[in-house]
């Protein structure tokens, strides 16, 4: 997969419920590559991973009925490639919410609201789940060697 990864008419799910009129979405996951050499590594550099990160966005059609959003809440946001494969983000914030106006007419066309991974809330830990059914971590990205 090359990212950012983008889908034009992919089902956006907000707090459980289906976001109508979504236009499209963009979900960028990184992960920092932390650098390290120690006694044992010989004067190799090593590479352990860092935090994962998502940061993203989606599109609303102004004519949709508005779920409740609001900048730095946080919620379960799902992101649909098709029926069965999807993007799960527990703890999603929304960082920005951004209207689309058209100039002429002084009408709401859309929003974009951008979003991050929060990782927890309130105690409780968040998760990315890839697609392929895969959690997104520190042990599933591996760790790297260089000579």
């Amino acid at each position: 997969m090359a990212f950012p990864l983008t889908s034009a008419n992919g089902d956006v799910y907000w707090r459980g419920s289906q976001v109508v009129h979504a236009r499209g979405w963009t979900v960028n996951p990184t992960v920092e590559r932390k650098t390290f050499t120690t006694n044992l590594t010989k004067g190799k550099v090593n590479r352990r991973p860092g935090n994962v990160d998502v940061t993203g966005s989606f599109t609303i059609y102004a004519t949709a009925a508005a779920l409740p959003m609001y900048t730095g809440q946080i919620a379960s946001l799902k992101l649909y490639i098709n029926a069965t494969q999807f993007w799960s983000l527990v703890n999603a914030m929304i960082t920005d919410i951004s209207p689309e106006v058209d100039i002429e007419g002084n009408e709401l066309q859309g929003v974009t609201v951008n979003f991050e991974f929060a990782g927890a809330d309130d105690g409780v830990g968040g998760s990315i789940t890839a697609p392929d059914g895969s959690v997104l971590d520190k042990t599933t990205i591996g760790e790297v060697s260089e000579n």
